[in-house]
């Protein structure tokens, strides 16, 4: 045994032993002190809870959106549904808006109508009193003259005759000459099949008119060109027969108590300044040659001779060339309509305008004299 003295040493001091040194090993002698310091169960277990804990959050939250989602989608339906509805309304509302609109239009196009032709016919009626006040002071002051006209009808030559007028113009339109020839039959049957429907009637009110024109300005040896199948035209009514000659490309002579030829502008089978008077009556939109038939008309005309004429224009008409390759029938009964401007200057070519009547827009009736250098 040490002697306690022997233990005391210089610098030194005591050791204490640790309780858990001289506490015999839990786990026997194979225990480890790591086993000693592992967490608790309820540790270990803490990060699973954690991760159980925000799955549950996260699917809480994942059927929340999906829910929301689901919301969504039914407001969306109903904004569809409200939105077809008020497009339907609104499409509703504009058709009742354009149905309104048009019912108006129609109202007004047809009130402008009515008020057009009561205006047309206003002036229709004033212009043929004024146009009857001439007619009658013209019949008033040939009975207090009472001496007939001494004048004498120039009789025809043999030559053209319409096929030879016709042979001529198929060589210069041969495209075209055909077609005219089926405007022409098509009219003779229109014609035969209605006669009363005729421009020279006392049933058409313009006819009437012209009458009142005519008649005082009828002077001398008369030609009517393109007199029509009417017996007598009205607008001849009241003047000499023996004085007029007729032509037209279809009748006969037996069917007017005038003298009648079967010709047409394009040939006029009379020697240079015959007559003193020539009539054309809503004629000239059935020339075939207008140029030509404007030119024997000036030349069978007197110097001092008047052509009264009858015009109906159709505004905006393109000018008529037969030699156009593309001249082609307008409709069943013509080639082409006529427009003021362009047919105007074609007729001042050889004529000089004495008196212009606007009866209704449409139809215009014409005083005119030739011109000096034919």
């Amino acid at each position: 045994m040490i002697p306690a003295v022997g233990c005391r040493m210089t610098g030194f001091r005591r050791l204490r032993f640790v309780p858990w040194i001289r506490r015999p090993p839990s786990g026997g002698l194979n225990a480890s002190p790591l086993n000693e310091m592992a967490a608790p169960p309820e540790a270990a277990d803490q990060p699973g809870q954690i991760r159980n804990v925000l799955e549950e959050q996260f699917t809480a939250q994942q059927h929340a959106l999906e829910s929301c989602l689901e919301r969504l989608d039914q407001q969306r339906a109903l904004l569809l549904n409200l939105e077809n509805g008020l497009s339907n309304r609104i499409a509703e509302v504009g058709q009742r808006i354009e149905n309104l609109q048009n019912q108006l239009t129609n109202q007004i196009g047809a009130f402008e109508q009515t008020l057009a032709n009561n205006l047309l016919d206003l002036r229709r009626s004033i212009i043929g009193a004024e146009i009857h006040g001439r007619l009658n002071a013209h019949a008033a002051i040939n009975t207090l003259r009472g001496t007939r006209q001494s004048a004498r009808l120039p009789l025809p030559l043999a030559e053209p005759t319409l096929d030879t007028t016709f042979k001529a113009l198929e060589a210069r339109y041969p495209r075209l000459l055909p077609i005219y020839r089926e405007l022409l039959d098509a009219g003779e049957r229109s014609y035969k099949a209605s006669p009363a429907e005729s421009l020279s009637v006392y049933d058409n009110p313009g006819s009437v008119i012209f009458r009142a024109f005519c008649l005082p300005n009828l002077r001398g040896a008369v030609l009517d060109i393109g007199c029509g199948p009417v017996g007598v035209p009205i607008y001849l009514e009241g003047y000499d027969l023996a004085l007029v000659a007729g032509i037209d490309p279809f009748g006969c002579a037996d069917m007017h108590p005038f003298l009648f030829v079967r010709a047409i502008a394009e040939g006029i089978p009379w020697t240079d300044e015959s007559f003193d008077t020539l009539v054309v009556a809503t004629s000239f939109d059935h020339f075939l040659d207008l140029s030509l038939g404007l030119r024997e008309m000036a030349r069978v005309l007197k110097p001092c001779g008047q052509l009264i004429a009858w015009v109906c224009y159709v505004p905006g008409m393109p000018p008529y060339d037969p030699r156009a390759e593309n001249a082609k029938k307008l409709d069943e009964f013509h080639l082409f309509h006529l427009d003021k401007p362009w047919f105007l200057r074609m007729v001042m070519e050889h004529f000089i305008v004495l008196e212009e009547v606007n009866v209704d827009g449409f139809s215009h009736f014409y005083r005119l004299s030739r011109k000096s250098s034919h």
